[in-house]
C-alpha cells in the first residue's frame, strides 16, 4: 500500500498484529512505543548533513534538514538509516518525534494513525512547520530491520530554529 502525503511519502504501514515475525526478535510484539532515548546523548544538528549511532548502534541515522540552518516555516527532514558501514539499510520500521521543552510536538507515525512507519527504501523525507523559534530536538527511533523487530533504538539530534 503507497500512502502519500504531501512531501510524505509511506511505502508500508503496519497495522497492530501484521508486523511479520521471524528469527531472534528481541521484541515479542514488534510494535513498542516510541522510546524517547531520555539518557541518550544528543547529537548538535550543527552542519547540513550529521551522522549519529542510535543508542544500541545497530544503525547509523543521517539527517539532513533543508533548509539549513533551520528557521521559522517549512522544515524538510531527510533521514536515512545506515548499517554501521554507512550503507543504505533497506527496510527499516522508524518513527520521528519533534520536542521542545521536553514535550513532544510532532510525531511522525501520527500523521497517518499508524504506530510505526516502515522505509523499503532506507531513506526517508519527513516535512514539519516551524511556529517559532527556539531549541528541538529530533528523535529517530527504530523499532525493526528487515522485517525483525528490535528493541527499539533512539538517535536524538539537537535543533536551533531561528
Amino acid at each position: 500500500m503507497l500512502v502519500n502525503y504531501p512531501s510524505l511519502s509511506i511505502t508500508r504501514i503496519y497495522s497492530i498484529g501484521e508486523v511479520p515475525m521471524s528469527g531472534n526478535a528481541t521484541n515479542s510484539t514488534g510494535l513498542n512505543s516510541t522510546n524517547l532515548g531520555l539518557d541518550t546523548a544528543i547529537t548538535p544538528l550543527s552542519s547540513p548533513s550529521t551522522i549519529s549511532s542510535t543508542d544500541g548502534k545497530s544503525l547509523n541515522i543521517k539527517i539532513e534538514p533543508s533548509p539549513f540552518p533551520a528557521k521559522i516555516g517549512d522544515e524538510k527532514f531527510k533521514v536515512s538509516f545506515l548499517q554501521p558501514s554507512n550503507t543504505v539499510q533497506v527496510h527499516v520500521d522508524y518513527d520521528l518525534s519533534i520536542m521542545k521543552d521536553n514535550k513532544e510536538i510532532f510525531k511522525a507515525s501520527s500523521v497517518t494513525g499508524q504506530p510505526l512507519l516502515h522505509t523499503a527504501e532506507g531513506v526517508v523525507t519527513i516535512p514539519f512547520k516551524f511556529d517559532q523559534p527556539g531549541k528541538y530536538t529530533v528523535i529517530v527511533s527504530a523499532m525493526g530491520i528487515n522485517f525483525i523487530p528490535i528493541k527499539t533504538e533512539v538517535a536524538k539530534f539537537s535543533l536551533d530554529v531561528s
